[in-house]
């Protein structure tokens, strides 16, 4: 009918500008906010306190995931508003969603905006400068990117749930299944929400040895 068309037709567009917009505003803070005090030497000062590693690992990743998740949340809103002219069809319109399909939406960004934060932290702290934060960020965007458009434009319905171990793969794969109206929208959905909390701890606990890492933290 008229809404699976539709769904169909956001099901390819959505997933992809989604993941592009939460890595693009990820990706503009992130290093900044971890390379850039690496470099200015700032963040040793941060390192000297008595605060606990994890504690300040978390809350750098925690604390850009929320500035990022508020930055996507904006363009997403701006797609859905701008929707009709986007497809050119001047029937569209987000009733075909309901507050459910909503709400499963607003846990794979949330989910998976963390994933993102955590991989770029990572990097930015391996990186001596923001120049080489952003240089190794370009290149991890562009895969994302070749990820969600193969994955948007493919049908990938028979592939196992081993594959929702993939970071940002599961996350377009769920978009698409809630956008198209699949039947098993909901268990993906879930399954990619916790499979992005292990990921998180994982790269808590990992940023959390790179900041007790001299060799790291102090590398010119």
């Amino acid at each position: 009918d008229e809404n699976q068309l539709m769904g169909s037709v956001l099901g390819q567009l959505m997933p992809m500008l989604i993941i592009m917009f939460l890595f693009s505003g990820a990706m503009s803070i992130a290093p900044e906010a971890i390379a850039g005090e690496k470099e200015r030497n700032t963040l040793a000062t941060i390192l000297i306190t008595p605060i606990k590693r994890k504690e300040l690992a978390m809350g750098k990743i925690l604390g850009l995931s929320v500035i990022a998740f508020l930055s996507a949340i904006s363009s997403f809103i701006g797609i859905i508003i701008s929707l009709p002219k986007l497809i050119n069809y001047e029937g569209a319109n987000i009733a075909i969603y309901g507050l459910s399909d909503y709400f499963l939406i607003l846990l794979i960004l949330m989910s998976t905006i963390f994933v993102i934060i955590g991989i770029i932290s990572i990097v930015s702290a391996y990186a001596k400068s923001v120049k080489e934060a952003g240089s190794y960020v370009g290149l991890i965007y562009i895969l994302t990117i070749i990820v969600a458009i193969g994955t948007s434009f493919s049908n990938n319905s028979d592939r196992p749930l081993l594959f929702l171990a993939l970071p940002l793969y599961n996350s377009v794969e769920s978009l698409k299944a809630i956008m198209t109206f699949a039947d098993n929208a909901v268990m993906l959905t879930l399954i990619t929400f916790f499979v992005n909390l292990v990921y998180l701890t994982i790269f808590v606990t990992l940023l959390n040895k790179m900041f007790n890492s001299e060799k790291i933290m102090f590398a010119k």
